[in-house]
């Protein structure tokens, strides 16, 4: 019973301060609790990330409840001599500010559209190019000094793969990735992802690194998506589709020196054994050499070039 009137007391106390969050704001000032992102016509979990990509984060609030830190800062707040105007303030109210205080996160319209703006750039990431985003905010509290934002995310259709193309100049290199494109990490019919995307760069490159030519990098693949009649040249399923292009060349290399490395191809000479022998001491007694070991160590000679692009 104490237990329980104890901890209604410490609730009650959290409530009282908590309200004093929006005390020291300013006419025109609202402090920010909460975001929230829905999409309203895809169900599921996939776009549960999109809440992260919300500016400003709103203050954190103990038991996801109460703005202690907040109530704290406006406490911590030194107060105007009636008579002079002058400020009182104390090592307590400073200390309170400061080290346990946290000012309050204010509403700022040019944040929301900024946020808009990210929620839209991550959609078409991920398929949805005639995806649209709208904000609303939500006053409440007394004297309404405190804000919501929801934003409201429409999907629509994403957009599928239709072709892929691939133009390397390079026949060596063009040679390799299509004989390894069957591990390519997206296919035609797949919902685009433009993450896949720049996976399957890295992918590539170290495919071509790992055939020797190790000088070989990412500058040279760059992938390509065309969007241009979208919406008229559907795929199989008569869904919005694209073509994705993969394309390779040397115009991104600035330094001729990086172009003429891409061309060499290298490779290992063979391992040398060479025995050798060592001293493996007795661990109860270690001044006292227990037995000889031998042991082969593999010696790698320098690279040395196999061939080299004509």
């Amino acid at each position: 019973m104490q237990y329980r009137l104890f901890l209604l007391f410490v609730l009650l106390i959290l409530l009282f301060v908590s309200c004093k969050s929006t005390k020291i704001l300013k006419d025109h000032e609202y402090m920010l609790t909460k975001n929230s992102v829905n999409v309203v016509d895809i169900q599921g979990s996939r776009f549960d990330d999109l809440v992260y990509l919300v500016r400003p984060e709103t203050n954190k609030k103990f038991m996801n409840i109460f703005n202690t830190k907040t109530s704290f800062y406006a406490v911590g707040q030194p107060k105007q001599k009636a008579k002079t105007g002058e400020e009182k303030d104390s090592k307590f109210k400073r200390w309170l500010r400061e080290s346990i205080g946290e000012a309050p996160v204010l509403l700022d319209s040019t944040q929301i559209h900024y946020s808009m703006e990210q929620i839209g750039t991550s959609m078409r990431k991920n398929g949805y190019f005639d995806a649209e985003t709208s904000a609303e905010v939500v006053f409440y509290g007394k004297n309404k000094k405190k804000a919501k934002v929801n934003y409201s995310v429409t999907a629509s259709t994403p957009s599928f793969i239709r072709k892929i193309h691939y133009d390397i100049t390079i026949s060596e290199f063009r040679k390799i990735i299509l004989l390894d494109s069957a591990n390519r990490l997206f296919r035609v019919g797949d919902q685009y992802d433009e993450n896949l995307l720049a996976n399957e760069r890295n992918r590539i490159t170290n495919l071509i690194r790992n055939k020797g030519y190790f000088y070989f990098t990412n500058e040279f693949i760059f992938i390509e998506v065309d969007t241009t009649g979208m919406r008229q040249q559907l795929d199989a399923k008569g869904r919005p589709a694209l073509v994705i292009t993969i394309r390779g060349n040397t115009d991104h290399y600035r330094q001729e020196e990086a172009r003429k490395n891409l061309n060499y191809r290298y490779t290992y000479n063979k391992y040398i054994s060479t025995p050798i022998t060592i001293w493996k001491w007795n661990i109860i007694t270690p001044l006292i050499p227990a037995l000889f070991v031998l042991t082969e160590i593999k010696k790698i000679l320098p690279l040395t070039i196999l061939s080299r692009l004509k």
